[in-house]
């Protein structure tokens, strides 16, 4: 199994080399939402009042997810189509279709992680309060605090949110069920749990690296390199698995 997992890695590699033509979607996201953070930053300097940012930032993630879900369902289709050998002019038409028939699909699915996301960030906050709570009886050196709250965020990752990771690709590649793709999903996961964790590692500690970097390099390699790439590796990971 391992070496299926490291055979996706490098065949990933070929197919994004050979089909360049998958960065064209991610140029795209990265544009828009560049433009849209330039516009939230500028709002935040003329919205003065508490409700107004809060409705802003409604409409922001909105929007955000808006432009997630039609991109990232076209992606996850070319993916498919280049896996499947087809010609780079035949992959970048079918990007439409993939975008608007699963772009409803696809929201829902990313809203879903959005509210893991969330509740493990409050499952943080409520972590630092009873921390201070018990800064009278007992503290925690900053290190060991962080190490801590590392173990939270990776055994959430680790141990709930990893069983989601291939929802959308089951979704689009097969024509599933939202719920259908989850267990899809978590069948997958659970019997390839090693190899998935291994694969999962990586790519957060590569997006972890490039947020590091503050730049617009660092952001193009994270949405022209990187982000294809892991449609790639995850779309050709279930795709072998059924074949």
């Amino acid at each position: 199994m391992r070496n299926k997992f490291l055979l996706a890695l490098k065949n990933s590699i070929y197919d994004l080399v050979k089909n360049p033509i998958i960065i064209i979607p991610s140029l795209a996201l990265f544009a828009l939402l560049t433009l849209l953070s330039k516009l939230s930053i500028s709002l935040n300097y003329k919205l003065q009042t508490t409700p107004l940012l809060i409705s802003w930032l409604v409409i922001f993630i909105l929007i955000s997810i808006s432009f997630l879900s039609l991109i990232f369902s076209g992606i996850i289709g070319m993916s498919k189509e280049i896996i499947e050998k087809k010609s780079q002019k035949y992959t970048l038409m079918k990007f439409l279709p993939y975008s608007k028939k699963f772009f409803l699909k696809s929201f829902l699915v990313l809203a879903m992680f959005i509210f893991l996301y969330i509740f493990i960030i409050g499952v943080m906050y409520g972590f630092t309060k009873v921390m201070i709570i018990l800064k009278p009886y007992f503290t925690l050196t900053p290190s060991v605090f962080s190490l801590i709250s590392f173990l939270i965020y990776f055994t959430w990752l680790a141990g709930v949110v990893i069983f989601f990771t291939f929802t959308n690709f089951y979704m689009i590649i097969y024509n599933l069920s939202i719920r259908e793709s989850i267990k899809s999903s978590f069948k997958f996961v659970i019997k390839n749990y090693s190899g998935v964790l291994s694969i999962s590692v990586l790519f957060f500690m590569i997006f972890f690296l490039l947020s590091k970097y503050s730049s617009l390099w660092s952001s193009a390699i994270e949405f022209l390199i990187v982000t294809p790439y892991l449609s790639l590796v995850l779309s050709r990971l279930i795709m072998n698995a059924k074949s």
